[in-house]
């Protein structure tokens, strides 16, 4: 969820997670503007914090419950962009969650350099979900630079989740938040954009329904 300052919208997020029918087990805010780390409590879940680095409205925090094990947190494995990276199990498959936020006005060739970059690095992950805010408008399919955004995900066998609207404007509708998985097993996967009204930015939720 782009958040546009957890600080001024965390009320409203509490108010959202309490009152939905949904019981998240990981929530992803981008755009937090965290320039220095804060402890946001949400109940029953523990957080981390990707500080803004770049400009003041970076920021990424994870919320994920307290019954997962987290391991090898890092924040910032790309230029241009401000991620953190987390590890956990799930009935003993390991997954590799990163939440991304990357400005409008940072250098997009630069950012995608480096995006092709890790994603060779880590390419023997099997279970690997990426996500967030990256301000590329993969609406917009006839465009090179978007072209090769999603050329790149492909090509290491990640497929796009979040094809829809999850930001409307009076000039343009566009697609800027989105879910990446790379998860080679059986399972139900299944997408969503949620018409939130925290930000002008709608949410994106992804639920997977593990085969065990």
């Amino acid at each position: 969820m782009n958040i546009s300052s957890i600080k001024c919208h965390f009320d409203k997020l509490l108010v959202l997670l309490s009152t939905s029918m949904v019981n998240f087990d990981i929530v992803i805010l981008y755009e937090t503007w965290l320039l220095n780390d804060v402890n946001c409590i949400v109940n029953v879940h523990q957080s981390f914090n990707s500080l803004a680095v770049n400009n003041k409205s970076d920021g990424v925090t994870i919320f994920i419950k307290n019954r997962y094990l987290v391991k090898n947190v890092c924040t910032n494995l790309m230029s241009n962009v401000n991620s953190i990276e987390f590890k956990f199990d799930i009935n003993g498959i390991e997954f590799v969650v990163m939440g991304c936020y990357r400005s409008p006005s940072d250098n997009i060739d630069a950012f995608l350099y480096s995006l092709n970059n890790y994603l060779t690095q880590s390419s023997d992950i099997k279970y690997h979900i990426i996500c967030g805010d990256f301000n590329i408008n993969i609406l917009k399919s006839s465009y090179l630079k978007v072209i090769n955004y999603l050329n790149i995900f492909a090509g290491f066998d990640f497929y796009s989740c979040i094809n829809n609207v999850t930001r409307q404007s009076n000039t343009a509708d566009s697609c800027l938040g989105h879910f990446f998985i790379k998860i080679i097993l059986p399972g139900n996967i299944k997408s969503y954009v949620f018409l939130s009204s925290i930000t002008d930015h709608f949410s994106i939720i992804l639920s997977i329904k593990l085969k065990c």
